[in-house]
């Protein structure tokens, strides 16, 4: 609004001062121009808008692309590969079959001695290939032999070679693409110690009875704590004769029928199954599977048991006492009980299946009781030979650098607890069943 200003001043002229106020009256100030708005932002879509600094955006644009054409103008600088090193030789000592513990690994150089980082395009890279030059006539090498060239190396990360030996030497070449240089470089000379193995039974039946079919599962492994597999790639090209036989020494009369001799090839080595064998006779028995592995030079033997029951069996249980009392045996029950049916299958009879052993401390005092199963005939001829065999100290177990001999022996039949015959009862017995009489 126009600013009005009126002066009241009673000491001077009337006629002054009401002109002086009519000539201010008179004048107006006007108010300052608003500030101008700020322009919308630069984009893409607003090109021509100033953004910072004052330079329109498709100013800026246009500079950006002039100094990205300039840059693709610019020659490209490719170094020449001229020679290959080991950044990683191989160990000096390896193991055969086994992967080698300092991975060999490859670099290329330039003509400069700068390392070339890739070879190729990303998708299609330069292939490095290793090949054995030397070593014993019958070993090979193993793993993956060619890998590609990528982030400046080549490394080769499952090598192994397949015999003992001195001698060996590997070169590493360019195979891929063909027009590419070989750029061969040689390993050092290292030697190679012998593979120990084992064969270990993975599954097999306890128990059958005469003539039923089983089966024996079985693999060649590391001979070590861990029993590790071998990689079935590394066992390409071997061949391993298998037999399995039944241990002479039992005292089970029967024989062993079915597949007892086979042929397993590669990778197979490491997990093959014997298959349809069966045993005809009732009893205990142990056999040993043996077999020949070539051309890596291997025998290896693995032994295990199987209880032949009769197709129809009775069973009882024994309890017995060992004669003295031991605080070592606290919390050794088990092996005790293992030791006594050891003794129980090896030293009184083998005709009957001795299983189900447990045994107790009571007082420090060791109570054993085992199940026996069997026939009627056979159940009574055990029970026999080991009440003899009780009755004057046959049967011991020998635990903690002690002997514990087993006494006061009671056979449990129907909810009875029965005791072995005496007087003419066990002389009789014993004729009858051909036991010899022990005085």
């Amino acid at each position: 609004m126009p600013l009005r200003l009126s002066i009241y001043q009673y000491d001077q002229s009337p006629s002054l001062i009401s002109t002086k106020a009519r000539a201010k009256e008179s004048q107006v100030i006007e108010p300052p121009d608003p500030p101008k708005e700020p322009g919308p932002p630069a984009t893409e879509e607003a090109g021509s808008v100033v953004v910072e600094g004052g330079e329109p955006f498709s100013v800026k644009q246009q500079k950006e692309e002039l100094d990205k054409a300039e840059a693709s103008l610019q020659p490209t600088s490719f170094e020449r590969p001229t020679t290959s090193i080991l950044a990683q030789d191989v160990p000096n000592v390896v193991t055969g079959f086994t992967p080698f513990y300092i991975l060999p690994t490859v670099k290329v150089l330039s003509d400069q001695g700068n390392e070339i980082m890739s070879l190729g395009h990303s998708s299609n890279p330069w292939q490095v290939t290793a090949n054995l030059t030397s070593g014993p006539s019958n070993g090979g090498l193993l793993g993956t032999k060619t890998v590609p060239y990528v982030n400046g190396s080549a490394v080769f990360s499952d090598l192994a070679v397949s015999q003992a030996g001195n001698g060996y030497e590997i070169s590493f070449s360019v195979t891929y693409p063909e027009t590419a240089p070989p750029l061969v470089i040689k390993s050092k000379v290292f030697r190679a110690l012998e593979k120990e193995v084992t064969l270990k039974i993975m599954e097999v039946a306890k128990t059958v009875t005469p003539h039923e079919n089983f089966h024996i599962t079985l693999g060649v492994v590391e001979d070590s704590f861990f029993k590790n597999a071998i990689r079935t790639d590394y066992l390409m090209g071997q061949e391993m004769t298998v037999n399995i036989q039944l241990d002479p020494s039992g005292e089970a009369q029967g024989s062993l029928h079915g597949n007892t001799s086979i042929v397993v090839k590669d990778g197979n080595i490491a997990n093959f199954t014997l298959r349809d064998l069966s045993i005809s006779e009732f009893g205990s028995y142990k056999y040993r599977v043996m077999g020949s592995v070539m051309p890596a030079r291997w025998n290896v033997v693995a032994q295990g048991s199987v209880d032949v029951l009769p197709s129809t069996t009775n069973s009882i249980f024994i309890r017995m006492r060992a004669m003295r009392r031991s605080g070592r045996l606290r919390g050794r029950e088990k092996e005790f009980g293992e030791l006594l049916l050891q003794e129980l299958k090896g030293k009184v009879t083998n005709t009957v299946y001795w299983h189900d052993v447990s045994v107790q401390l009571i007082r420090m005092v060791p109570y054993a009781q085992v199940q026996v199963s069997g026939s009627k005939n056979q159940l009574q001829s055990a029970i026999l030979t080991l009440c003899e065999a009780t009755r004057f100290y046959k049967v011991k177990v020998f635990l903690k650098c002690r002997y514990f001999f087993m006494t006061d022996l009671r056979i449990l039949k129907n909810g009875r607890v029965l005791s072995c015959p005496k007087g003419h009862q066990r002389i009789a017995l014993l004729k009858q069943h051909r036991i010899q009489r022990v005085h």
